[in-house]
């Protein structure tokens, strides 16, 4: 949903009143913020990679404990997570405890408690709260946490960018906010768009899907593409596409990850692995090697899908299959952060599939609305409406222009589809062939530029144009539903207000 922005909102003046010199919140990071205080009810708050979340949250923690003298309890999951939450919670000048085993910030009397969610649920005796903050959100669902939530007669606001779960939030939730999506993102160059390259070597037709996890089966996988003829011919494509940015892999198991390492050492590309055996300050030895160059790809394995903020990361590898859309963003969005450094700026993000991840959930720019109720499964056909280039296999949207944006390669014009048939749109169709289609694409322009302007959604040039000249025109010339880059086909140089 969009947010309202109440100009007369009390706490606007008062939020200003703790705003820290390091960081500022953006425009929709501070309407989001008063939004919550405004409404006061448990939200889901739907945020790309990226989009500042822990910021926001931290924002919200200062002033419920600081203007509002209430007591926070942020819930998150994982060691790596609590460090970085709690680095954040220091540099805001919070006073806080951690409920973690044996932790050394362990502090009872502090509003602020900084919760491992492992911990709490076993605990007994549980802190009190007037707020309670759950940091991916889509990760601590389980019933046990779901029940203790319940137990909590208090406002509470959870945190995603991939809240895909097909049990839903609206047992612990009242509503969810989505406000700024991917695209918008950006078009305010807060995200990188990734480049996508459809470069397959796993077969998954014939993987066995585990009906417990709702994935592949991890044995299976790794039998697909734990191979030297594979990581030979990985290595060929990673060479085309490398420019010696830092590049992370995606892997199915340790086994994997660590072959493929050494596989690239041996070949000299440079190469370490991480996986959960490693201690913490190990990964960020080796994650701090490949930041200066001196490794050119870490491959990994269920350690680097969240928590992991290394914006210079310029190329990911999608070297395992999965079914799972939460794990598809989360690997796609460990590369989308903006980066510069001594005047060189970050361009984009080279996703390289090898697994047939785009096939299987199409692009990340695509992300489709939580799934705030009971969700069931729905077999996808594999259509996005996305092209591949036959030069380069580069994966995309068609612009206006009809140029491939990994190399140029121009597409010529499509011959004409000829209509449905549709007894009731005859009428329709016979009058289609007397409108001047300079007619038809001056409105989409028109009509382009005020959605892109006031944030509407993709529907709205469809809407406007089938009120002009009916369902069919709006059909051939805005299909909103197969082109979701509507607004940067007709209205590239709008701008959102």
């Amino acid at each position: 949903m969009q947010l309202k922005v109440v100009a007369d909102d009390p706490n606007r003046e008062r939020l200003k009143s703790i705003e820290l010199p390091f960081v500022k919140l953006r425009d929709y990071q501070t309407e989001l913020v008063l939004n919550f205080l405004k409404l006061w009810v448990s939200t889901l708050i739907h945020l790309a990679t990226g989009g500042g979340k822990s910021i926001i949250m931290a924002y919200i923690v200062k002033f419920v404990a600081e203007v509002l003298g209430l007591r926070v309890m942020i819930v998150i999951h994982g060691i790596q997570l609590i460090e970085q939450f709690a680095e954040h919670l220091q540099r805001f000048e919070l006073e806080f405890g951690v409920i973690q085993a044996k932790h050394k910030l362990t502090n009872r009397k502090a509003k602020v408690q900084l919760c491992s969610i492992d911990t709490l649920v076993r605990r007994k005796q549980k802190p009190k709260a007037d707020l309670i903050i759950m940091d991916e959100i889509h990760r601590i669902m389980s019933d046990n946490c779901v029940e203790l939530y319940k137990s909590y007669d208090c406002p509470k606001a959870g945190f995603t960018a991939t809240p895909y779960l097909r049990r839903g939030f609206n047992d612990v939730f009242d509503r969810v906010e989505w406000p700024i999506k991917f695209d918008q993102l950006a078009q305010l160059d807060f995200l990188i768009r990734p480049r996508y390259y459809l470069l397959v070597k796993i077969d998954t037709s014939k993987l066995r899907v585990d009906k417990k996890s709702d994935d592949y089966v991890a044995e299976d996988v790794e039998l697909a593409i734990n191979k030297k003829e594979i990581f030979s011919e990985i290595l060929e494509d990673f060479h085309k596409h490398d420019e010696g940015k830092p590049a992370l892999a995606f892997c199915v198991s340790i086994a994997h990850a660590k072959a493929m390492a050494e596989f690239f050492t041996d070949n000299d590309i440079p190469a370490d692995y991480i996986d959960h055996t490693k201690s913490m300050k190990e990964r960020n030895k080796i994650l701090d090697r490949l930041m200066s160059g001196e490794l050119r790809i870490v491959f990994n394995v269920d350690t680097c899908t969240t928590g992991l903020d290394r914006p210079a990361i310029e190329m990911i590898l999608l070297c395992r299959p999965t079914k799972s859309l939460i794990l598809f963003h989360q690997m796609v969005g460990r590369g989308t952060r903006p980066y510069s450094k001594d005047g060189y700026e970050k361009e984009c993000c080279k996703v390289l599939d090898f697994a047939q991840c785009l096939r299987e959930h199409g692009l990340v720019e695509d992300a489709p609305e939580a799934y705030f109720e009971p969700t069931p499964k729905e077999e996808k056909d594999g259509e996005f409406g996305l092209t591949e280039c036959p030069s380069c296999n580069c994966v995309f949207r068609m612009s206006r222009d009809r140029t491939c944006p990994g190399c140029d390669h121009v597409f010529p014009e499509p011959d004409p589809v000829p209509p449905e048939d549709d007894p009731e749109e005859e009428r329709e169709e016979s009058e289609m062939m007397e409108i001047n289609s300079s007619l038809v694409l001056a409105s989409c322009r028109k009509w382009a530029k005020i959605g892109k302007m006031h944030n509407f959604k993709k529907g709205f040039v469809f809407r406007k144009i089938e009120e002009e000249y009916g369902k069919s025109i709006a059909k051939r010339y805005c299909p909103y539903k197969s082109l979701s880059n509507i607004y940067e086909i007709y209205a590239p140089e709008a701008q959102p207000s």
